[in-house]
């Protein structure tokens, strides 16, 4: 894993995703509530390990940076079923990435959360 000598800015995408996650964890009932949590966790853990700004992400959630840091989960997977509503991409974009199989409370087959942020990042910066 590299890490960037700075921060790296959160792109248009990434913050949409951001906010549509922590929008989720609010509206969510029943099961629905805890995968929230879950898509949360994982964006926030994929979001640092790709060196992104700490302090802007903080602000985003409006939580402080060590709630940030004790909610990521590192290398986690993101249920396709989840996907297209958090990222606002079609299936299409997201059939470049390729899928892992289920993994404990992960329902049906999922995506890295690192490549999900990797691909937002690239569709991004292709589009300036």
């Amino acid at each position: 894993m590299t890490i960037a000598p700075w921060p790296v800015l959160l792109t248009p995408s990434l913050e949409a995703m951001l906010r549509r996650a922590t929008a989720a964890e609010h509206t969510a009932t029943g099961i629905r509530r805890r995968l929230a949590f879950h898509n949360t966790r994982v964006i926030l853990g994929a979001l640092l390990t790709s060196g992104c700004d700490i302090h802007h992400i903080a602000q985003l959630v409006g939580v402080k940076t060590e709630s940030v840091r004790a909610r990521a989960e590192r290398r986690g997977l993101l249920p396709v079923v989840s996907a297209p509503a958090l990222t606002g991409l079609t299936g299409e974009d997201l059939a470049t990435l390729p899928l892992h199989a289920p993994w404990g409370a992960v329902p049906g087959p999922t995506y890295r959360a690192d490549d999900v942020v990797r691909l937002l990042q690239h569709l991004d910066s292709a589009t300036g």
